[in-house]
């Protein structure tokens, strides 16, 4: 049943209305250079921004970044640190047929490690013990890692782990 509407003169309220003033809460003005503080009055709770917000901060390291003095991770040379790359499954569902080290690339000073160079077992230890390190028979997911490999010179870490390939032969999805 649609509501019944109310005569005019119930709809207009009282023939004298009350005008309320509202006073502002922050009677002073909001200075930005202050830190954020929190204060009681009478009227409630205060809070002011703090003094970051609409101000610009110079950075410590901006010379040094904007200059190219900065040293990043990547910049850092270590003698004898090896850089490593990954060969993950190009499929989602599949079984390793065999892996594939291109012999036009010069594999010298390359380290090379696949589940079987695993000390332990090959588990992932998360949730279930059912996600190994690295692929041994079956890829079980997109992207999964199945060999590792490792070199002084992080291009050619990165030249090595293209040079793999992967016979991957694709399973239907598991249901």
């Amino acid at each position: 049943m649609p509501p019944t509407r109310r005569p005019a003169a119930a709809r207009r309220g009282p023939a004298r209305r009350r005008v309320v003033r509202h006073t502002p809460v922050h009677p002073e003005p909001i200075r930005v250079s202050r830190p954020a503080t929190v204060r009681s009055t009478v009227r409630g709770t205060v809070l002011r921004p703090p003094a970051s917000v609409g101000v610009s901060i110079a950075r410590l390291e901006a010379p040094d970044k904007v200059t190219g003095r900065a040293a990043y991770l990547d910049d850092l040379v270590v003698p004898g640190v090896l850089h490593g790359r990954t060969v993950r499954s190009p499929v989602p569902r599949g079984r390793i047929r065999r892996v594939i080290l291109d012999p036009a690339f010069d594999w010298r000073g390359v380290t090379i490690a696949d589940h079987k160079d695993i000390p332990g077992e090959n588990v992932v230890a998360l949730i279930e013990d059912d996600q190994p390190l690295l692929a041994a028979d079956e890829v079980r997911h997109a992207e999964e890692p199945i060999l590792l490999v490792a070199h002084e010179d992080p291009e050619r870490a990165e030249r090595a782990r293209r040079a793999v390939q992967v016979e991957i032969e694709p399973l239907p999805a598991a249901r």
